[in-house]
């Protein structure tokens, strides 16, 4: 959890301030595709912007919801377990969880609304599955009740790709046909394992790791309790605002120690030693 407050406009300024523009000159498109490293705040940037593309601007109670993945608009895609695509091509994959998965899901989303930089990763999960695009199908084509743009936001995008594409080939059929008064944006890591032709289709927004005076800004005072940890935690981080974090809700010790084992074997050249850190 961010344990400050957060300004969100202040993690990436230039690209907020070009997000920004496209929605105040009506030049928003019907695809985007935010990629850079991991920590940056893209998907932070993403809910932003569909906010602002729904009067988030001149309403903080409806940019709060975006950020709270809870606006009606919003559709929130992420990589759910294989299983999940057989049944029915109307089924949404959603409706097929248990009551424990579907906990664990409600508590992410609640930690993401807390946290920007909270990563959600459904246990087990390692592709978009087809069913979470068919969903989109089904649902996208249907009138809206409280008018606005209804905003896809397809987070670790690469995952589209994983199998035999399916997913990615389904998502480009709809690509090249878009429901009206829709945008999709696409978030990744890597950008590469996507489709050339879904590629060809985004407009795409580059982001770079943040400066270290952002990811200082959202570290918790308790870090300076330990002299120099502050810089230690930057040094490792390179820009990742998700590792500092993480860094950061840990003891100094504890990361010290971590980090002694892994060298270790690089200075004590023995095979046992080798063997171990691989």
């Amino acid at each position: 959890m961010v344990e400050k407050t957060l300004n969100r406009t202040a993690i990436q300024p230039a690209i907020y301030q070009r997000l920004q523009s496209m929605v105040a000159h009506n030049r928003v498109g019907s695809a985007y595709l935010f990629s850079g490293p991991p920590g940056c705040g893209k998907e932070a940037l993403a809910l932003e912007f569909a906010g602002l593309m729904n009067g988030g601007d001149r309403s903080p109670e409806i940019l709060e919801r975006f950020r709270s993945c809870a606006h009606e608009n919003l559709k929130l895609v992420f990589p759910l377990r294989g299983a999940r695509d057989s049944g029915s091509k109307n089924d949404d994959p959603l409706k097929h969880l248990t009551a424990a998965e579907m906990e664990w899901l409600e508590a992410a989303i609640r930690r993401k609304a807390e946290d920007p930089f909270y990563k959600i990763e459904f246990p087990g999960a390692t592709r978009i599955i087809l069913a979470s695009v068919r969903e989109l199908r089904r649902t996208l084509y249907l009138k809206s009740l409280t008018g606005g743009k209804k905003v896809v936001v397809i987070l670790d995008a690469h995952l589209l790709s994983a199998g035999e594409a399916t997913s990615a080939n389904a998502l480009l059929k709809i690509l090249e046909e878009p429901p009206p008064d829709t945008v999709f944006i696409l978030v990744t890591d890597h950008k590469f394992a996507l489709l050339p032709t879904i590629l060809s289709r985004c407009q795409q927004v580059e982001f770079p790791p943040l400066e270290d005076r952002v990811v200082a800004s959202l570290l918790p005072e308790k870090v300076d309790a330990q002299p120099g940890y502050r810089e230690f935690i930057l040094q490792v981080a390179q820009g990742n605002a998700r590792l500092a974090l993480a860094l950061s809700r840990e003891a100094e010790e504890d990361w010290r120690e971590i980090f002694r084992r892994w060298l270790t074997p690089w200075f004590q050249p023995t095979g046992s030693n080798w063997k171990r850190f691989i």
